[in-house]
């Protein structure tokens, strides 16, 4: 997508910033994420160099910490696990998640909604 599709997109979406770790990509919209595993709680933690911080319970041993992700994430903004998909980033703490969404703002601002203080 080039700059004027994209300008074109937000134009559609409304006028308000989008945060830098989520844009819109076609019908879904990819969030960056950096996560900590085998945190004590499940928590959005804030944003930190371009990407929304979460702390996952789940070891990061045999793709569990991938798994509680999805599910974490999935229950946060209130959508179906098959409606997430790990694009990038599988091994690695900084990760991207496609969200399929029905409002594509929902999607971020149910995550800062979720962010713990």
């Amino acid at each position: 997508m080039d700059a004027k599709e994209r300008a074109a997109q937000n134009r559609k979406l409304g006028t308000e910033a989008w945060p830098v770790w989520c844009s819109v990509h076609g019908d879904q919209v990819w969030i960056r994420l950096r996560v900590q595993a085998g945190a004590k709680q499940n928590q959005i933690c804030g944003e930190r160099d371009g990407a929304l911080c979460l702390r996952v319970t789940a070891p990061a041993v045999e793709g569990k910490a991938n798994r509680a992700l999805l599910a974490f994430v999935s229950s946060v903004l209130k959508i179906p696990r098959s409606n997430i998909q790990l694009v990038h980033g599988a091994t690695s703490r900084v990760k991207t998640l496609a969200v399929r969404a029905a409002n594509p703002r929902d999607v971020w601002h149910r995550l800062l909604a979720a962010c713990s203080p």
